[in-house]
């Protein structure tokens, strides 16, 4: 995004809980920045502690119970982390906003989404509640709800899911933030209302020079939306690169085994969709070295004791002992049935078994 101060500039962000005698970390050591009009994706499985960082991002765990947040988190210039509580209630909505997780939970059931709307409103705007009902008609058409007018009178449960994340939306911007915090905006949602969703937020990007910090699991929707991606493993950061880039070359094994997950519809044959063995880690359990060792097929002894730090990886960022190798064509490892094997070897295996049938 050329070279433009960050809008968002995240240092060194850690969240951990005292548990027992002992503080386990949940989140550690993240640092990333988003530009102005710039969509950064921040992707992992679940668990990974994708939805805990967007959330200190914007103050939202200093009052949850033993949890602990250090690091900065500054935007627009000015320190989060230690702004008054008072202070950082203004940015929220007004410069900052927030779609979250399963649009059905996030709102009130029993309130008109019109006025549900129109609270964020009179809270972000000018306080007068006549006044915002215009408004509220304006934001719930800007986010394509067709008519807005009877909409604006039925309850969550009256309206479909898709709808109802509009709603969420047209709330998250009824401040007009520069920045949108965008968490899983489309798991609940069917392919076609996904789509117009993420149309949405593009051309509220384009429109508004909009940036957003977008929270998913799906790697098509990263792909389709993001100027750069964000890999997060067991509350680390294991990859950060450009979106063309990534795809292209991933630099971590965690991040190809993400890649070769997803389905191809241009694919020459029909294959088993790789899958990558085991679950992420509970905090707990950490594994000491890479936390991705015990289920990486390129592990070193040396990934079981000594944990790589998120160094340049082509145009990106990669922590990986062994990122070079696993950049390079010749060895990138698939997922085979039942283990993973090199490319390469599979490649010779191929021909092999060919030449043995007297094929060409």
């Amino acid at each position: 995004m050329g070279n433009e101060e960050p809008l968002l500039s995240v240092r060194d962000l850690a969240i951990g809980y005292q548990a027992a005698r002992r503080e386990v970390l949940l989140v550690r050591d993240v640092s990333f920045d988003v530009a102005p009009g710039e969509i950064v994706c921040l992707v992992g499985e679940s668990g990974s502690g994708k939805t805990l960082t967007g959330r200190a991002v914007v103050g939202l765990l200093r009052h949850s119970g033993r949890l602990r947040v250090s690091g900065s988190v500054a935007f627009g210039g000015r320190e989060l982390t230690t702004m008054p509580e008072r202070e950082l209630r203004r940015i929220r909505g007004r410069e900052i906003g927030m779609i979250f997780q399963d649009p059905a939970a996030a709102l009130d059931p029993v309130v008109r989404v019109g006025d549900q709307v129109a609270e964020a409103a009179v809270r972000l705007g000018s306080g007068r509640r006549r006044a915002e009902r215009g408004r509220v008609i304006e934001l719930m058409s800007q986010v394509g709800i067709n008519d807005p007018e009877v909409r604006a009178r039925q309850f969550p449960h009256e309206i479909s899911g898709g709808m109802c994340q509009r709603v969420l939306i047209a709330i998250a911007l009824a401040g007009d933030p520069g920045l949108l915090i965008a968490d899983e905006p489309t798991t609940a949602l069917d392919v076609t209302i996904q789509a117009q969703v993420l149309h949405l937020l593009s051309e509220l990007r384009r429109e508004k020079g909009l940036s957003v910090l977008l929270i998913t699991h799906d790697m098509g929707v990263a792909a389709q939306m993001a100027d750069r991606i964000l890999v997060m493993y067991a509350g680390s950061l294991v990859e950060v690169a450009p979106t063309a880039e990534f795809f292209a070359h991933p630099g971590h094994p965690y991040s190809l085994g993400l890649v070769q997950a997803v389905p191809r519809v241009d694919a020459a044959r029909a294959r088993r969709l790789p899958a990558i063995p085991g679950t992420v880690p509970e905090p707990g359990d950490r594994p000491p070295g890479c936390p991705f060792h015990p289920r990486c097929p390129l592990r070193l002894d040396v990934c079981q004791t000594d944990e790589p730090a998120l160094l340049p990886a082509g145009p990106g960022l990669a922590a990986c002992h062994r990122s070079d190798e696993v950049r390079g064509d010749a060895r990138l490892p698939i997922w085979a049935g039942t283990a993973w094997v090199d490319t390469a070897r599979a490649e010779t295996a191929r021909a092999g078994s060919a030449a043995a049938a007297g094929q060409p």
